[in-house]
């Protein structure tokens, strides 16, 4: 059940939208007070009793004579809803909705009893609205006016059914997930885990039970005493936990949480887009990046037309680079930011002194046509699969994949853990070319250091953990500055010393050339 098309007219700041086409994930990007919440309050309208603005606000577009009309695809049916024209400043009158098969769509009928006629007057069909409880909601809302002062202690099973749009009835949904026995217990117990770090459940409170954690020593620690991101994660989590076959209403999800918080956040997204369908609202090139990379998406840009009048449109990204790159700098974001779509070609490293030495002196002395080729260091084996699936989201959501797949490679160290890492990535990108990802001869990159500096790669490579990084480190900062203060000599000494290395430069030159 998902919305598939959505026209709007006379909304907010809406005059007319096109018909707008809508995936499984869905993402509106816009600047501030661009109109992109009215797009999801217009579908909002579509569930009784969730209130999205005071009741007195008026919705319509300038002309108050004219009629507000929202249009939806709701498969199998189509949903139209129309208010009448009101004078002055009235509230806005109870809406007139129509509910009609695909195939039908010619009568507009007047809500009977709180229930929508389907089919011509003369012979109605009656069906109940959308409700704002569950089970029987359509909408999962999770909106920037989410949050309540106050998170009521209730878990009576009346305030785990409400639909809110704020946290207030937190307590009495978390009692339910928080429940070993509930199916969406593990779902939600491992993606606190994940994203927070910790198991956030229920304790016993003075008026029911209260969301939090217990400490080492025993003692409690309420959810309202820790900031303000943990309390919007956990709802989230919450409602991803029970929800099927919904429809999710996101404003701004990168709101109060950190770069990798909001990662792992997307990632349940997208997993859960499987079986729910996602309308978002953001600013965020993280959202955008994570989300429009995926298959069944779409990008949806809302501009402001008209500042004065306060005019809105809306209109689908197109899947090229230049148009999803425009959108984000038009946002305000720097070449520096996007300029990772601007490269000839990748190569993903282990660590940084192979990326040093390859990238500030290998391809400037032996291959400088390699200029165009954005080195990488992962920083370990450990990330090297995460650093490109971070990489092929990127480039997939640029719609670049065609122009990367044979110019991306990957070399880490020779030893098991860089072998490891290598066939890793072979066995789960079965598509890209495996050829490109290898391994190195030596065990550790050090080995190709200039002869001379030998004897003190062997001695920081026999130390253990925190020393043996610290003397690296060391060594690199000693290797570098001896190569920028004796370049001809560094570069005769590195001919010898690196050749593996030079050599697999030198067959990523003949490839792209």
């Amino acid at each position: 059940m998902k919305i598939t098309q959505l026209s709007i007219s006379n909304f907010r700041s809406f005059e007319q939208t096109p018909d707008l086409q809508f995936g499984q994930l869905n993402v509106l990007i816009g600047k501030n007070n661009a109109g992109k919440s009215s797009v999801l309050y217009a579908i909002g309208m579509l569930q009784g009793g969730l209130t999205y603005q005071p009741v007195n606000s008026n919705l319509r577009r300038r002309d108050q004579l004219s009629e507000i009309k929202i249009w939806l695809n709701y498969s199998p049916h189509v949903i139209k809803m129309e208010w009448e024209a009101g004078g002055g400043n009235s509230p806005i009158p109870v809406p007139t909705i129509g509910l009609y098969r695909v195939h039908t769509v010619q009568y507009t009928s007047r809500d009977i009893d709180g229930q929508i006629v389907m089919g011509s007057t003369d012979n109605a069909m009656k069906i109940a609205l959308f409700k704002n409880e569950a089970p029987d909601h359509l909408l999962v809302p999770f909106l920037s006016i989410r949050q309540s002062r106050t998170i009521n202690e209730d878990v009576k099973k009346d305030s785990i059914k409400r639909v809110e749009i704020d946290w207030s009835n937190l307590t009495a949904r978390l009692s339910q997930v928080s429940n070993p026995s509930f199916l969406g217990h593990e779902f939600y117990k491992k993606a606190c885990e994940d994203i927070l770090g910790f198991y956030v459940g229920v304790f016993p409170s003075q008026n029911g039970q209260k969301p939090g954690i217990y400490l080492s020593d025993g003692s409690e620690l309420s959810i309202e005493q820790m900031g303000a991101g943990v309390p919007h994660i956990v709802d989230f989590l919450i409602k991803l936990a029970v929800s099927k076959d919904k429809i999710f209403l996101i404003e701004e999800p990168e709101n109060d949480l950190h770069p990798q918080a909001l990662k792992a956040l997307l990632a349940l997204i997208i997993e859960s887009s499987k079986h729910n369908q996602f309308i978002i609202s953001t600013h965020s090139n993280i959202v955008v990046q994570h989300l429009c990379a995926e298959q069944d998406s779409r990008m949806f840009e809302v501009r402001v037309t008209d500042a004065k009048q306060q005019l809105s449109e809306i209109s689908e990204v197109e899947t090229t680079p230049e148009a999803r790159l425009r959108v984000l700098e038009d946002l305000g974001y720097s070449l520096s930011d996007t300029a990772s779509y601007l490269w000839d070609a990748w190569l993903i490293l282990e660590e940084s002194s192979a990326e040093t030495i390859i990238r500030n002196y290998l391809i400037p002395w032996f291959y400088p046509k390699l200029a165009r080729l954005r080195t990488f260091s992962a920083q370990g084996t450990g990330n090297v699969e995460k650093a490109f699936s971070d990489l092929q989201r990127l480039i997939t959501f640029a719609h670049l994949e065609p122009a990367y797949k044979n110019k991306t490679w990957i070399i880490v160290d020779g030893d098991k853990s860089g072998q490891e890492a290598i066939q890793k990535i072979k066995d789960k990108f079965t598509k890209w070319d495996g050829e490109k990802f290898q391994t190195f001869t030596a065990e550790n990159f050090e080995t190709y250091y200039p002869e001379r500096f030998a004897t003190e790669a062997n001695e920081a490579l026999s130390k253990q953990g925190d020393a043996k990084r610290t003397a690296k480190a060391a060594l690199l900062k000693k290797v570098v500055n001896w190569l920028a203060d004796n370049p001809d000599d560094g570069k005769v000494e590195l001919a010898k010393s690196a050749k593996e290395v030079i050599d697999k430069l030198k067959q990523i030159e003949s490839t792209l050339a």
